[in-house]
């Protein structure tokens, strides 16, 4: 009969390569999505720090990067639960990436008076450009690149709920309060 020690106390895998990597908390991977959406992938913002002409002011952009994250964290707060995380991350980022890319082609700007024109304008005309052909390697496929190489901690259910929960609310609270900033007049129809 031979004495299994390290078997039986599960420090086996302590010396095994690969499992000695410390895990990400998923709660991480949602808050790094979300800034990197609200900001990397912010095109207004990149032009109005770059200080184009006839922008508006800065604050607006941090506005619309807010709400960008804010909308980021709600997503990936109803859609990524367990191992569609990084399925969910994967197209968030491909979506952002493809936004950015539209905007910046098309130069168009946050404007609070014309909030519908935004979204509708970017589906018309082109849907490659080089500036696509730019951004998705760069706001895309980087950020994949390296989420593919880090392991996620697994979560019971309970621990699951609450992680998105946080992110549903802090991501919605985001929204209101950047959307409060940037279309004042739709608060005052609703209050």
């Amino acid at each position: 009969m031979a004495l299994k020690l390290f078997r039986s106390t599960g420090y086996a895998s302590l010396f095994e390569p690969g499992e000695t990597r410390v895990s990400f908390h998923p709660g991480w991977v949602i808050l790094l999505t979300s800034l990197w959406v609200g900001l990397a992938c912010n095109a207004p913002l990149w032009l109005a720090i770059a200080g184009s002409a006839g922008l508006p002011p800065l604050l607006d952009s941090a506005a619309l990067a807010i709400l960008a994250g804010g909308l980021a964290a709600l997503l990936l707060g109803l859609l990524a639960w367990g191992n569609t995380l990084k399925t969910v991350v994967f197209l968030l980022l491909l979506a952002a990436a493809w936004a950015a890319a539209q905007a910046w082609s098309r130069g168009l700007l946050p404007d609070p008076s014309q909030a519908d024109r935004g979204l509708a304008s970017l589906w018309h005309g082109p849907w490659v450009s080089w500036q696509l052909m730019v951004a998705l390697p760069l706001l895309a496929l980087l950020p994949l690149m390296w989420l593919r190489q880090v392991p996620v901690k697994r979560m019971s259910v309970a621990r699951q709920l609450r992680v998105n929960l946080a992110a549903l609310v802090l991501g919605g609270g985001a929204c209101v309060a950047a959307a409060s900033w940037l279309f004042p007049s739709l608060l005052k129809t609703w209050v």
